[in-house]
């Protein structure tokens, strides 16, 4: 169909013309844009540019959404990564508190074990020293027994020599004289068999003399001063035939009458020292006055005052020293040997003798007085008015005695154990140690 050509529109006052006369749009017969198509132009344009704009925004925003939940997800995975690594962690550190707990019980178990181990072998060395204690009884008891057989075997030595002059004389036929001399013979015999039972019961007593009552302990074990004692018989055994106080006074003078030459002595209170580190040494003091009496020196009165005692009750150790006066150096160098072999303690010791007593070949009489003064000087006074070398009074914990004066073990065993450094003040010098009395008796009797 043909259309005709456009040759002018129609225009109305109201509305902007938009056909032709011919019936067609304006649009197609406008030629060229008015200002009102450029300006709607321009702004399709911009509105173009805001919307591409827009979506490279919104493409952006997306991305970093995108890049935003990327960095969340690795955050939250490694959040879980370290929640599962510290349970992890956690419980191997409750499987190794429990591991340590294990431990724990099984090492308490062992202690307990090693403890009882412990009190079985303290309990065998109790039955032990006990049997030891048993079998020097019977020791004690078998010397008696042969001591007694020998005074039966010189009896019954003479009664060959008393039937041969019976034999060779003729006995009168007088029966009650024969029935008295039999009494008598019976007598004599009763006398003499409850002598030896005497003396198979006499209780032996291990006995020191201190050179003074002052002395606050008694000598060490291999020091210098305890070989000088031993030498002279200052440490003995004595047989106590009885429990009255008479017997224990006349056993103890007529064993040291040699040293003691009648002065009067009294026994020393003697206390196991409980402190730290030096448990078990023999601490000696005075007794009171109002017991200073030889009358009261039963064996009660011992044991309950003097004595140190083993956990049966006996009496181990007893310390006795003389009343009004000491024993010098001097003194005891020039007392009767009673232990032969010692003799080399007896050579001059500036501790024991005093600094200037080599002086007096050089100058005798200038020092003559101060040498009578330090040879009078008591052997027990170890505490010179001169410092000695701190070698001379002082001793590691490890070499102190812990035994009481004759080598029983009792009077360290009845008290607390254990040994460190540091010395109380009350308990500053050694102990005695021991040495075999049977063996001593043996070189005596020798």
């Amino acid at each position: 169909m043909n259309r005709p050509s456009r040759k002018g529109s129609a225009a109305t006052s109201s509305s902007t013309p938009s056909s032709c006369n011919c019936g067609h749009l304006a649009v197609y017969h406008l030629t060229a844009p008015t200002e009102e198509t450029l300006a709607d132009k321009e702004e399709v344009e911009t509105m173009r540019a805001r919307i591409v704009l827009l979506e490279k925004l919104l493409e952006r925003e997306r991305e970093a959404k995108n890049h935003l939940t990327v960095r969340v997800s690795a955050l939250e995975e490694h959040n879980e990564n370290g929640r599962f690594n510290a349970d992890l962690e956690i419980r191997n550190v409750y499987r190794g508190i429990e591991g340590l707990w294990r431990h724990f019980g099984a090492l308490d178990r062992r202690t307990r074990y090693h403890d009882d181990c412990i009190d079985a072998l303290m309990d065998t060395t109790h039955a032990t020293q006990d049997d030891i204690r048993t079998v020097q009884s019977r020791i004690i008891d078998l010397d008696d027994a042969s001591m007694t057989l020998e005074d039966l075997v010189d009896g019954l030595s003479s009664h060959p020599r008393r039937i041969e002059n019976a034999i060779s004389r003729p006995a009168p036929r007088r029966p009650r004289r024969g029935h008295a001399h039999s009494r008598r013979s019976r007598s004599s015999q009763r006398s003499s068999h409850s002598g030896r039972s005497n003396r198979v019961n006499a209780r032996w007593v291990q006995i020191a003399l201190m050179p003074t009552a002052s002395q606050p302990f008694p000598f060490e074990k291999g020091t210098m001063a305890y070989k000088r004692v031993q030498s002279r018989g200052l440490h003995r055994v004595v047989a106590i035939p009885g429990q009255d106080s008479s017997s224990f006074v006349t056993a103890i003078s007529n064993e040291f009458a040699s040293l003691l030459k009648g002065r009067p002595w009294m026994p020393l209170v003697a206390k196991i020292c409980d402190a730290e580190h030096v448990t078990g040494l023999p601490m000696l003091r005075q007794l009171p006055p109002n017991l200073i009496d030889s009358s009261l020196y039963d064996m009660d009165f011992l044991t309950a005052h003097c004595a140190t005692l083993d956990h049966n009750g006996h009496i181990l150790d007893l310390y006795i020293g003389m009343c009004d006066d000491y024993f010098s150096w001097s003194e005891l160098a020039s007392s009767p040997v009673f232990l032969p072999g010692l003799e080399a303690c007896w050579v001059f010791d500036p501790f024991l003798d005093g600094a200037s007593a080599r002086d007096n070949e050089e100058a005798i009489d200038s020092v003559i007085d101060d040498l009578k003064a330090d040879d009078r000087s008591s052997a027990g006074d170890l505490l010179r008015a001169w410092s000695p070398p701190a070698t001379r009074l002082k001793r590691t914990a490890t070499g102190i005695t812990r035994t009481s004066s004759f080598g029983s073990t009792d009077s360290a065993v009845s008290v607390s154990k254990k040994s460190k450094i540091g010395h109380p003040p009350s308990c500053v010098l050694p102990g005695v140690e021991s040495r075999d009395w049977r063996g001593a008796e043996a070189v005596r009797g020798a």
